[in-house]
């Protein structure tokens, strides 16, 4: 066989091996599903609320929280629905009597 003739051969070749391995590997199209965004929970005190930012939720009201707080910015930046029960001023005590309740037995820490 001609050199040329085995060398446009062995081009083949290989190619055919490359699309048949990335056929294997799922390198195929498939169409995508959309999953559920994940929750984000936030609790905490005025830290986590955002206090000092100047610019807050009327509807936290005196929680004071922020739409630049941490919480939101990580949240958007994950693309997760947040749940901020986070308010200013919170001591363990009120974090354990009214904020853990955001809580579920789903919940689980972030890795």
């Amino acid at each position: 066989m001609p050199r040329t003739t085995r060398h446009r051969l062995t081009t083949v070749a290989a190619g055919i091996a490359v699309a048949v391995v990335g056929l294997g590997l799922g390198l195929t199209s498939t169409p995508t599903v959309e999953a559920t965004p994940p929750s984000y929970v936030a609790l905490g005190d005025s830290y986590a609320s955002g206090v000092g930012t100047r610019s807050y939720d009327s509807a936290s009201g005196e929680c004071y929280r922020s739409p630049h707080a941490y919480p939101v910015l990580d949240a958007q930046r994950i693309g997760a629905a947040l749940t901020s029960v986070a308010c200013s001023g919170a001591t363990v005590a009120s974090l354990t009597s009214t904020q853990l309740s955001a809580l579920s037995s789903s919940t689980r820490t972030s890795p």
